[in-house]
């Protein structure tokens, strides 16, 4: 029970309370500039701005709180498999389904059993699509984002 109660009040603290800190990887995206968007390690957090290690020279840049349209944190990467494995399974599971479909189209099997291999193409095709783009997937990796609230004072 005690877990449960920690657990809620946790997810009721707004991100910006435990989220931004020191050494934490940012990408800020501005609302008027030349770079619009700035990525980096936060090396300080003033009252009135935040000061990064902008990439991808380290350079330090103040920005000023007023001039941060959005800013979001890095959680880390995080692997594309499960995006692989649902392209895959949605690309053959349909494929081998109209395969299979167009094959017993024009047989003497009745409309049941015509469904029924249908089915069973589109579902041996989803796991086979499943199998080989998750696979292609875990490959390939994304860095996770997400949004801190800005305190503009």
């Amino acid at each position: 029970m005690r877990l449960a109660a920690l657990a809620l009040v946790l997810l009721a603290l707004p991100l910006d309370a435990w989220a931004l800190e020191q050494g934490a990887r940012v990408r800020v995206t501005l609302l008027a500039r030349e770079a619009p968007q700035v990525t980096g390690f936060v090396l300080a957090i003033p009252a009135d701005s935040l000061v990064v290690a902008a990439e991808p020279d380290s350079a330090r840049e103040a920005i000023a709180r007023l001039d941060i349209k959005k800013l979001e944190i890095s959680r880390g990467m995080k692997s594309n498999a499960g995006r692989g494995a649902t392209f895959g399974a949605l690309l053959l599971g349909f494929t081998f389904g109209a395969i299979v479909m167009n094959g017993v189209a024009e047989s003497e099997i009745t409309d049941g059993g015509q469904i029924l291999l249908t089915l069973g193409g589109a579902g041996i095709g989803a796991l086979v699509g499943g199998g080989i783009g998750g696979l292609i997937g875990s490959a390939s990796h994304r860095e996770k984002w997400d949004d801190v609230q800005v305190k503009r004072k």
